[in-house]
């Protein structure tokens, strides 16, 4: 079955520049550019209301039930009021650092910097930090384990209680996007174009299942549906 369009961005409406970034949550659908501006869109894409998040690139969004999050290479993590899309926090200013990765999960929220530190926040406060050696362009949590992935390999570790402390299990030849399906996780070959689906196990340490074939070009995102 194929594909047709159904809605498009109006010229007078859309962004100016590079899209970065995008997220579905509550039917409403947001988007991240380089510009730094966020937009919020209804489902057939009329816009719904733009803020300047950040002087320069929006990298990630993220949600939880009431917050969106945004994250830049200004250093700073901004809280926003889904209801209002006014600023309620800056979480971090940190401008030597980029913030390249935001994952929200169980209460969480998970950021990645470019220092190679990942960090751990509940309700607008930082709980925890792990620093993890390179790069974070991408992060998935499950339970206690932490995937994080540049370019070349996706490193597994345990994260301990306390938030600083962890056990490394595991790495894996890989690169970024990295996502979570179910009791599986998904990563992409270093050529860019094979997808890796592995077991979220460390009983069978973190089992290859499967690989496919996706694309001949490189590949930029993994999305999964949850049902």
């Amino acid at each position: 079955m194929g594909f047709s369009e159904s809605a498009r961005v109006s010229e007078e409406e859309r962004h100016l520049s590079d899209v970065t970034c995008l997220l579905l949550h509550q039917d409403k659908l947001y988007s991240g550019a380089d510009d730094g501006k966020v937009k919020v869109w209804s489902l057939d894409l009329k816009l719904i209301k733009e803020i300047d998040a950040h002087p320069v690139n929006v990298y990630c969004l993220a949600a939880s039930g009431d917050a969106l999050y945004t994250c830049s290479n200004d250093g700073t993590i901004k809280s926003w009021s889904l209801d209002t899309m006014e600023l309620r926090s800056t979480l971090i200013e940190n401008p030597s650092n980029e913030i390249m990765r935001l994952y929200f999960i169980d209460g969480k929220l998970y950021s990645g910097d470019d220092k190679g530190n990942v960090m751990v926040w509940q309700n607008d406060k930082q709980i925890g930090q792990y620093e993890v050696g390179e790069e974070v362009w991408d992060i998935i949590v499950n339970g206690n384990f932490l995937f994080t992935v540049r370019n070349l390999d996706v490193s597994i570790i345990e994260m301990k209680p306390g938030g600083k402390h962890y056990t490394f299990l595991q790495s894996l030849n890989g690169r970024s996007p990295l996502q979570q399906a179910g009791s599986k996780f998904c990563f992409m070959d270093r050529d860019g174009r094979t997808i890796h689906i592995h077991e979220i196990s460390k009983e069978s340490k973190f089992q290859a299942i499967t690989r496919i074939q996706a694309h001949e070009i490189w590949i930029p995102l993994i999305f999964h549906v949850y049902e």
